[in-house]
C-alpha cells in the first residue's frame, strides 16, 4: 500500500504533476487546525497546506499497516510563513512511539525527513 498524505488539506484526493495522489488528512487525525501558506510564499499544491496544532498532547495520525510489515515513511514541512509571524516553528517527531526526528522548520525552505 503507498499512501500519501496532504496535511491540512480539505481535497479528499488530487494527482500532483509526478502522478501522485495526494489525500487529504482529514481521516488520518481528529485535532489541529488546517491552515495555508501565504499566495506569495507557495511553492506546490501539496505545500500549500498545513495543519497547526495548539496543544502541548501528543498529536497523532493513525494510519493502517499489516501487522509484522515494512513501513518506509518519508516526511516534508513546510512552514511558508502561514501566520505571518516568521518564526519557522522547531518540534518532535515520532513514529509508533518512538523518537524520530526534532523537526526544525525554515522560513522558505521544505525539511526532509
Amino acid at each position: 500500500m503507498f499512501e500519501s498524505i496532504d496535511c491540512g488539506s480539505s481535497d479528499l484526493t488530487y494527482t500532483d504533476e509526478n502522478s501522485i495522489v495526494w489525500t487529504g488528512d482529514d481521516s488520518f487525525i481528529s485535532n489541529g487546525l488546517p491552515q495555508a501558506v501565504q499566495t506569495n510564499n507557495s511553492i506546490s499544491q501539496v505545500m500549500d497546506t498545513l495543519r497547526v496544532f495548539t496543544s502541548r498532547k501528543k498529536n497523532c495520525y493513525s494510519i493502517q499497516a499489516d501487522k509484522g510489515g515494512r513501513v518506509l515513511v518519508r516526511a516534508s514541512f513546510y512552514y511558508g510563513n502561514y501566520d505571518q509571524k516568521s518564526s519557522p516553528p522547531t518540534f518532535d517527531l515520532q513514529f509508533d512511539g518512538n523518537d524520530w526526528a526534532t523537526v526544525q522548520t525554515k522560513i522558505d525552505q521544505v525539511v526532509y525527513y
